[in-house]
């Protein structure tokens, strides 16, 4: 009896590691693994290494056609039946990205100067096509163009796009118009009705844009789509016209002028040409130019300039003066404390020394500061007050002009007015003024020592 149920149990245990083994077996060998998306069962493939090499492909597929897809949505499973027709891996992928696309499928596009004219099923119809119209010079559509002023010339793209089937393109059709073949008249696109002659040219009808052009109608360039419609016609006009070529500025950097100054050398002239172009009017309003020659007839000439890079010295002051004009013929008219007489309209002494100079003499900074005061006032004329450190202030008087204003900060040196006679004033002199505390002070006491200057006053 022992030795019985011995047999049983071991006779058990064969049978249920072969049923395991054989479950294994069909698991991973067998012919059982489904192709899922969303849960949607879409094909069936042999083995679960196919199945990875399937989602390899798909995701090549999604990648080069910018469609973003989560691949969690796409997997497989086990428990497909052995009798079910297997896909291979790039047919299971094609499949799956059929569905996620809503039936696209891979083509290549042939544009022409931005105008797609053809839709190949593979890249090598696309350069066929290509290559019949860059060699064929004859070929209608070129020999169309080209007597309108329009060059079709080496402007030719293959894009790969996603497209549906429908709009494939009829490959043989086009290598017969590419290669100069028109229609005859009996034939018709789309079902619409063109009057066609042997200058006229059909190029593929599921394209966006056809052309045809009707001798009966001299100047006219026939533009349609593909909704079968009756042709339409828009105008094609050559103009001449004169064009202006603008100058162009040239720079150079110079370390004599400050960061902002532009000093122009030499004035730019423009140029001209003679334009000669084709405008084609389509039936939608839309409007395109092309080029047919350009001749000059006058060069332009470009504008020199030249730009400063020199930094700006610093504002702060330094607590030593300079002379406020640098003409150097200009005298002191009139010194400090020397008493002055009606004709200045007050009497009492001079509170600073006057510096005869010819109208329009450029007057400086004696120093860094920042100005105070910039306004006309009695007679003083136009009068311009800057404020240095330690309760010193100068002042410049009967201005002819001012070239800064009240708030700016200026650096010892920089130009900030031009010598008048405004206020009470007998001739063109600068009224410069040094003061302490609000106190006058003799400016000769703080400018620097000048050989042989002229005093009369």
């Amino acid at each position: 009896m022992k030795i019985r149920n011995a047999v049983l149990a071991f006779v058990l245990v064969i049978c249920v590691a072969a049923a395991v083994a054989f479950v294994f077996f069909r698991i991973h060998n067998g012919s059982s693994v489904v192709m899922l998306f969303e849960g949607e069962k879409i094909c069936s493939i042999d083995s679960r290494s196919q199945a990875e090499e399937a989602l390899s492909v798909l995701s090549e597929l999604l990648e080069d056609a910018g469609i973003e897809q989560k691949m969690a949505d796409i997997s497989y499973s086990y428990g497909g039946l052995v009798s079910e027709k297997k896909l291979s891996p790039e047919e299971c992928a094609y499949k799956i990205f059929a569905k996620i696309t809503g039936g696209l499928r891979r083509a290549y596009a042939v544009t022409c100067s931005g105008t797609r004219i053809a839709v190949c099923s593979t890249y090598g119809q696309a350069e066929i096509i290509v290559e019949t119209l860059s060699s064929n010079a004859e070929s209608e559509l070129r020999s169309l163009l080209n007597d309108n002023g329009i060059v079709l010339a080496d402007s030719f793209e293959i894009r790969g796009i996603y497209t549906e089937k429908a709009n494939i393109s009829d490959y043989a059709e086009i290598i017969g118009a590419a290669e100069g073949s028109p229609k005859t008249d009996e034939e018709s696109v789309d079902g619409a009705i063109y009057p066609y002659s042997a200058s006229n040219y059909v190029f593929d009808k599921k394209s966006d844009v056809g052309f045809l052009r009707d001798a009966s109608k001299s100047g006219s360039i026939v533009f349609y789509g593909n909704t079968g419609i009756d042709a339409e016609y828009g105008t094609i006009i050559t103009k001449t016209f004169t064009e202006v070529i603008e100058y162009e500025t040239v720079y150079t950097e110079s370390r004599k002028l400050y960061v902002g100054e532009i000093s122009v050398e030499k004035n730019g002239v423009n140029g001209l040409a003679e334009t000669k172009v084709t405008i084609v009017t389509r039936p939608d309003g839309t409007i395109d130019t092309h080029v047919l020659s350009r001749n000059i007839i006058k060069e332009p000439e470009n504008q020199l300039e030249t730009v400063g890079v020199k930094p700006y010295p610093s504002t702060n002051p330094t607590g030593v003066f300079i002379w406020p004009v640098r003409y150097n013929g200009f005298y002191v008219s009139s010194s400090f404390n020397v008493w002055r007489g009606s004709i200045d309209k007050y009497t009492g002494a001079h509170l600073g020394i006057d510096l005869a100079c010819p109208q329009n003499t450029e007057v400086y900074a004696a120093d860094g500061g920042i100005v105070v005061f910039a306004q006309k006032i009695s007679s003083y004329g136009n009068l311009i007050k800057i404020q240095h450190e330690d309760g010193v202030m100068t002042y410049y008087a009967h201005l002819n002009e001012f070239a800064v204003k009240e708030g700016d900060l200026v650096y010892k040196g920089q130009l900030i007015g031009y010598v008048g006679m405004t206020g009470t004033a007998t001739g063109f002199h600068l009224h410069f003024e040094v003061r302490i505390d609000g106190s006058p002070v003799n400016p000769i006491l703080y400018l620097p020592e000048r050989k042989n200057l002229e005093v009369v006053g």
